[in-house]
């Protein structure tokens, strides 16, 4: 998506910080049995990479129809013996891995002696049902819909834990975006109602027939609830 590869000598310590990639990547071909796509970079094969405060936005699409190595919302390939840090990353895209072996909602293809740290990894969940993704224990997956919504920019700023981390704003194209200003965060309104025969709308998130759901709003805003009857 930005970068195809980061090559350097063992001693080298490369940081990508702020960075990001809106256009959608698309890998095509016929019979490949190797090959990587990534939504911001491909392969690393330094001994260590930092990777703060990055994000994809284009949907990450594999149309080979061989099989390839590897496929990633984020972040593809780090070389064996490689310490990746990722902090405050997401890739709101749509994810199709095809015949891709390894698959990673944010980060794929851990080599040997990988060693990987993830705090506050969050990626599109779409397209991913029932898929083994290589990095299920490290990110967070949610639903484009929930990305409209706010809930990426509240877990991006400390929402689920109560730490409140700045950095990050609910963008107009509905996504997180950078921000250096200090901006209201984000709380989360849950919408459930038992016996529910209707529609409840809070802030844009809708709860039907009992379906619980939450809404995103700014700290200090004014909420009013609408109503339905079926």
């Amino acid at each position: 998506g930005l970068i195809g590869s980061l090559s350097a000598s063992y001693n080298s310590f490369p940081k990508l910080s702020r960075c990001y990639n809106t256009g959608n990547v698309t890998i095509n071909g016929e019979d490949k049995t190797s090959g990587y796509v990534a939504g911001l970079f491909n392969r690393s094969t330094t001994y260590a990479i930092t990777v703060d405060k990055c994000y994809n936005t284009g949907a990450v699409t594999n149309h080979v129809t061989g099989n390839i190595t590897s496929i990633a919302g984020l972040i593809n390939a780090t070389a064996a013996r490689s310490n990746t840090t990722i902090t405050d990353c997401y890739s709101s895209g749509v994810l199709t891995p095809g015949t891709a072996t390894n698959i990673g909602g944010l980060i794929s293809t851990y080599g040997t002696s990988f060693t990987l740290t993830v705090t506050r990894g969050i990626y599109c969940n779409d397209n991913l049902t029932d898929i083994t993704l290589q990095d299920a224990e490290y990110t967070t997956g949610i639903t484009a819909e929930e990305f409209a919504l706010g809930k990426g920019t509240w877990l991006l700023t400390g929402g689920d834990t109560g730490e409140r981390v700045g950095g990050w704003q609910q963008g107009e194209n509905n996504w997180p975006e950078l921000t250096d200003a200090e901006v209201p965060y984000l709380w989360q309104i849950e919408i459930a109602a038992k016996d529910a025969h209707g529609t409840v709308t809070v802030s844009g998130a809708t709860q039907k027939e009992g379906a619980a759901t939450a809404a995103y709003v700014a700290e200090g805003a004014t909420v009013t609830p609408t109503s339905t009857a079926d």
